[in-house]
């Protein structure tokens, strides 16, 4: 006879009925109550509490499908290491969900055991659906139920929200996950979860890499927003929705902060072709490394691309990282990082206001190149050219292998002579195209800005995976935006913009040649605008 977590899988796997008689536990099953923002996604809580060594669990949930749908099934905190968690959709509107722990740890007393992500339709403002349980099974066979509801409201302009929080409590990882690099390229950093942070710490300071990531495809945080005017131009795509700022709670473990390895703050598409970084370094002046005995709040602040409102509901999620890199010789070479918390934030179009304009590149002259210079690296040269109506042009003549970057000094601004209330970021906007026709065989693209000093950096990217959907090509431009914090009180800051191009795709990577990056195939930086902007609101640290 299969046993209990055998029937678990089973049923999750083929959608089969799930019918067994389990031991009778005096339990409390909550399914939580929730109001999300019509046309966005809502994570719904369900926790147990009188639980005794609670292996395995099954039930179904309804819903009004004309409300919500059905996103995906994410585990608990109390299940974050069982070894199956999911759901099926039997019908619009019937969700099967369960899990067993196999290898994992049982459930005693209370805890998170399942997160259920559904979408309220754009159309459904106002709406409110019963979630309610049925059919009830293994460890949950007996237990009294309190069904919950989701309601869909209409967002209100003037509201920054926090939509999520990993606080690692009671040594909880929260399903985030560690990952090294790949041997013998690289040596895996020292990771560890405790009560109450992650730790990750490099093994040597010439080849160590290695990141914490967000549990699942990502988290429910990109969606339609009510707010956007809703109009594209052309190719560009152009509507617009929330910002978003992910705050990672940092200690470092070095004593001498001048030595502290490289940490990045990361945000990737569920399709992993673009992403946000600030990258935090210890050299020249190490202004922003975090520090000792007391957390830094270090803020990765990004907008979405526009095209993420032309993905599956299931697509526009973002999974959030913390990268350690050891790469410099001069580094502590046990260098390494405590994360207590991280938190993340939604901030509505209208609390993002524009302060002044700084520059503009349109190079519709020969004089907006001048403030331009080409930089070359220790990797095959690329080839760079100017087109006055055209932009700033780059291609690589190997595409195994080459690096480069146009980079400009713009000048200083003056932020305190705004006389705005707000934090204050510099935006940089990149409108970018390209020759080649096949989006993916067009090389990997950096947007960056920096201060002078290159302590901190902040990057928008953007790859050629088997999707393209972001990235240039022959008749299709597409924006890129990059956000720079600027520091309190800063009477002048200095800021550097680079556009990088990275081709190492090699034809060994690929079965299929045609897939791979082409030689000689002009990639345009079309314009730049640089502004100061300033969120309202801005989260306070706590």
């Amino acid at each position: 006879m299969m046993n209990a977590k055998n029937l678990v899988t089973a049923a999750l796997t083929a959608g089969a009925m799930l019918g067994l008689t389990a031991l009778a536990q005096a339990q409390q099953l909550t399914v939580g109550t929730m109001t999300g923002n019509c046309g966005q996604q809502v994570i719904v809580p369900i926790t147990v509490s009188g639980a005794a060594d609670m292996d395995a669990f099954g039930m179904d949930i309804t819903f009004s499908n004309s409300c919500v749908t059905y996103v995906r099934t994410e585990a608990g905190t109390a299940t974050s290491d069982w070894g199956t968690i999911g759901g099926n959709l039997l019908s619009p509107g019937v969700v099967r969900v369960g899990g067993a722990k196999f290898s994992g740890t049982a459930v005693n007393g209370s805890g998170e055991i399942l997160r259920l992500v559904l979408e309220c339709g754009a159309g459904a403002c106002g709406c409110v659906t019963n979630l309610t349980v049925s059919n009830r099974v293994d460890d949950l066979a007996s237990a009294t139920v309190t069904n919950g509801s989701v309601t869909c409201a209409t967002a209100s302009a003037g509201t920054v929200q926090k939509i999520r929080e990993y606080n690692f409590d009671g040594g909880m990882d929260q399903g985030w996950l560690f990952f090294a690099g790949s041997a013998p390229t690289f040596s895996a950093p020292s990771n560890l979860s405790a009560p109450g942070y992650l730790l990750i710490a490099a093994q040597n300071n010439t080849n160590t890499y290695g990141f914490f990531v967000s549990p699942g495809n990502g988290l429910a945080m990109i969606d339609f927003d009510p707010m956007a005017d809703g109009t594209q131009t052309g190719a560009l795509h152009e509507r617009q929705g929330p910002h978003y700022l992910v705050r990672y709670h940092v200690r470092r473990t070095t004593a001498d902060r001048t030595k502290a390895p490289v940490m990045r703050l990361r945000a990737n598409s569920a399709n992993f072709e673009t992403y946000n970084i600030l990258t935090v370094s210890s050299v020249p002046t190490h202004d922003s490394v975090p520090n000792i005995f007391t957390n830094s709040a270090m803020d990765l602040f990004f907008q979405p691309h526009p095209l993420m409102y032309s993905l599956a509901a299931g697509q526009r999620t973002y999974a959030v990282a913390f990268d350690l890199i050891g790469f410099d010789g001069s580094d502590d070479a046990n260098g390494g990082y405590l994360i207590d918390k991280v938190e993340i934030f939604a901030v509505p179009l209208p609390k993002v206001v524009k302060v002044a304009d700084v520059k503009e590149y349109n190079f519709a002259a020969a004089a907006q190149f001048d403030d331009w210079e080409q930089l070359q690296s220790p990797f095959t040269d690329i080839g760079f050219s100017t087109a006055a109506g055209t932009g700033l042009i780059m291609n690589a003549p190997n595409p195994d292998n080459a690096f480069g970057n146009w980079q400009s000094k713009f000048g200083a601004i003056s932020p305190n002579a705004t006389g705005q209330n707000g934090q204050l970021y510099v935006k940089l906007r990149y409108l970018v195209g390209a020759n080649e026709p096949s989006g993916r065989k067009v090389p990997q693209m950096r947007f960056r800005a920096a201060p002078a000093n290159f302590t901190s950096v902040a990057e928008t990217g953007v790859v050629d995976t088997d999707t393209f959907t972001f990235v240039p090509r022959q008749g299709n431009d597409r924006i890129f935006t990059t956000f720079l914090k600027v520091p309190t009180g800063a009477g002048s800051f200095p800021i550097i913009a680079a556009w990088d191009l990275l081709s190492f795709e090699s034809f060994a990577d690929q079965a299929d040649r045609t897939l791979n990056e082409t030689s000689n195939q002009n990639v345009i930086l079309r314009n730049l605008k640089v502004e100061l902007v300033r969120v309202d609101d801005y989260p306070a640290v706590n």
